[in-house]
């Protein structure tokens, strides 16, 4: 089954440190949190107890205890609602918990959906509902990695075209394909 650490890993080096973009529409972010969507995230306290202090935001990077927040929020908010311990594929896990945090949690979840449905030449329970159930997991656990992670890579590239703007949508369509 899928670790959570490798997934962690690999999402934390796509995500990076501290922004504040004001072209991004998420607002103040930090490793991919970001302060609009997840306003009540007990790290931005942390982080904002420290903006005064010198060399700011390099600073962030050596507090433990942000680093275990960020850790328990993308184990707690993400790696369950994907149902990552129960996911056979590595890769695939990977892949669903970089692009939910890119897309949302829920319309990554409906591109992988989708994407099973074009593998299977057919819609196995008739609905995208952007939860992972028995149905969805029998099928990410059942199809050829070899076949889904491309068709899941190809549905998120097709929702991101529709949501991307402007400077972010090079770096995104990379993220997703990659």
């Amino acid at each position: 089954m899928a670790s959570f650490d490798t997934a962690f890993n690999i999402l934390s080096d796509d995500e990076g440190g501290y922004a504040n973009d004001s072209d991004d529409s998420g607002g103040e972010t930090y490793r991919g949190i970001s302060r609009n969507n997840f306003p009540l995230w007990e790290g931005w306290k942390v982080i904002d107890s420290f903006k005064a202090k010198p060399n700011f935001p390099k600073n962030l990077n050596y507090i433990p205890e942000l680093g275990k927040m960020v850790y328990s929020f993308y184990k707690k908010e993400f790696w369950a609602t994907i149902k990552g311990d129960a996911i056979k594929s590595q890769r695939l896990a990977n892949k669903l918990l970089s692009l939910g945090v890119l897309l949302g949690v829920h319309t990554g979840i409906k591109c992988l959906q989708r994407a099973t449905y074009a593998v299977a030449g057919t819609k196995l329970d008739g609905r995208d509902d952007g939860i992972v159930g028995e149905r969805t997991l029998f099928a990410v656990n059942n199809f050829s990695e070899q076949t889904l992670l491309p068709a899941f890579k190809s549905e998120c590239a097709g929702m991101l075209r529709c949501k991307a703007k402007g400077k972010y949508i090079d770096g995104w369509l990379n993220r997703a394909y990659e």
